[in-house]
């Protein structure tokens, strides 16, 4: 489903340059509505960072894959439409 340009109230959609999955704490892809970490992951190199300036534990922590775990949690409805449920940190 192409949701550019969409809206449904208290919600966001993934923009073009990034994929985005909500996953469990065990790594697994969230049902839908099932609460869980945003990950997102750049679908064109040099639009996300890299790693943290000197602190290679917190970069493992947060690039894991090639996907950067944001510290958000959230859920996706069946349309896709992504909701924000609060910080990790």
């Amino acid at each position: 489903m192409n949701l550019e340009g969409a809206r449904r109230a208290r919600s966001a959609v993934p923009v073009p340059h990034f994929d985005v999955k909500i996953v469990t704490d065990d790594g697994r892809p969230a049902a839908t509505h099932e609460t869980g970490h945003i990950i997102v992951r750049e679908r064109e190199p040099g639009l996300l960072m890299k790693g943290y300036l000197k602190d290679p534990e917190r970069t493992a922590e947060t690039l894991r894959d090639g996907w950067l775990y944001t510290g958000d949690f959230g859920a996706c409805d069946a349309d896709g439409f992504l909701y924000f449920a609060g910080r990790r940190r």
